[in-house]
């Protein structure tokens, strides 16, 4: 019997790790030495990203001005498989006279632009918060993203500080569960005779 509590100990083990999320990127910002300055609204807004080895700082310097951050490198982008992530992400802090949104930019297959997407709109939230990539529109013919981060300022001296960002698949509870169900079922083999 003891056997038969560990096999379904092992089961409800693996049925969690059938639903567990799926990371296809993940930034925690102790090192941006990959992320750059993606826009600025002035050629002198004095845009910055550095970090305290905790944190990703991004710092807009001019008054009443905007600038936008992204990592470097290019993502795949398949609407259909794009379709089942989420992007999740953790703000720190933001000083007094600032807002940003969340979002990414598209490329085409030249990795020329095409156009953006907002995933989190225009505000002063801290927190840590996710959303689900289904539904969104996208350009024809994107080929490539980045994530992007746009932050806007009245007063200039302004930063952002994030915690992390991550992109995930987030399984399926019905796949979970099926999983779940065909373990559980495996003590009750053995009251069966197979003739």
């Amino acid at each position: 019997m003891k056997k038969w509590w560990m096999v379904l100990g092992l089961g409800a083990w693996l049925c969690g790790a059938a639903g567990a999320d799926v990371i296809i990127w993940s930034e925690d910002f102790s090192n941006v030495a990959d992320w750059l300055v993606a826009w600025e609204q002035h050629v002198d807004t004095g845009a910055t990203i550095s970090t305290d080895g905790s944190f990703g700082l991004m710092y807009v310097e001019r008054n009443d001005s905007g600038a936008a951050f992204s990592p470097s490198a290019f993502m795949t982008f398949n609407e259909g498989t794009w379709s089942t992530y989420n992007l999740s992400f953790g703000v720190e802090s933001i000083t007094w006279s600032m807002s940003y949104q969340v979002g990414f930019d598209e490329f085409d297959a030249g990795y020329n632009y095409v156009g953006s997407v907002t995933v989190h709109p225009q505000g002063t939230f801290v927190g840590s918060t996710n959303y689900s990539l289904a539904g969104l529109s996208w350009d024809a013919g994107v080929a490539y993203v980045r994530p992007k981060i746009t932050m806007n300022t009245g007063d200039g001296g302004q930063t952002l500080t994030f915690n992390h960002i991550q992109l995930a698949v987030i399984p399926e509870p019905s796949v979970a569960l099926l999983f779940g169900l065909g373990l559980a079922m495996i003590p009750l083999l053995r009251f069966v005779n197979i003739r």
